[in-house]
């Protein structure tokens, strides 16, 4: 404040000046000490939420950093499986068929190809059927084994065949010709 030379009096508007400069300089004290506590006060709060978090920290386990993931190889997408390939994996699994069937009864067949023929077959048999009509692609596969397996059985029990037989696996072998030459057709 200026100081009054004696014997002069100031307007009163001046004096009221000076006490609303007076009142705005304590209000700008007390907001600013105001805002000093609100920062201390966020200040604490942050070192709290500081010391629990490091706290924490050392109360749970340090995790490894993750493996980086090697990048798949691109599949090369399947093709689709032919007809005509689904029909050679049936001739293929029926003569497979009257391995591992003959294997049951002749010893001459080792057990190993016993197996890996039983296997091989039904494998064979699945895949065609994801292409094929099951019961044609079964009636075909079991008609070819059982064709087979009385053929190997009259080679090996000395060729002792009626003739019976003979036209009975003949007719098989007709309807198993039959259903395969069928089996691509609509309602037949």
């Amino acid at each position: 404040m200026t100081e009054k030379p004696a014997g002069k009096t100031e307007p009163a508007g001046a004096e009221a000046e000076t006490g609303v400069e007076a009142k705005v300089d304590v209000k700008v004290e007390a907001e600013a000490e105001s805002e000093t506590k609100a920062d201390a006060k966020a200040n604490a709060q942050a070192k709290t939420d500081a010391e629990t978090t490091a706290s924490s920290a050392k109360a749970a386990k340090p995790t490894k950093p993750a493996k980086p993931t090697k990048p798949t190889k691109p599949t090369k997408p399947t093709k689709p499986l032919s007809k005509n390939r689904a029909w050679a994996y049936v001739f293929i699994g029926g003569a497979l068929e009257i391995v591992w069937a003959s294997g049951f009864k002749y010893e001459a067949v080792p057990s190993v190809v016993v197996l890996i023929s039983l296997l091989v077959s039904f494998d064979l048999i699945i895949r065609a059927t994801k292409v094929l009509p099951v019961g044609t692609t079964y009636a075909v596969f079991a008609g070819i084994g059982t064709i087979g397996t009385v053929a190997v059985e009259a080679v090996f029990s000395g060729g002792s065949i009626s003739p019976l037989k003979v036209l009975i696996v003949l007719l098989l072998l007709a309807f198993i010709i039959g259903l395969k030459l069928t089996s691509g057709k609509e309602g037949a």
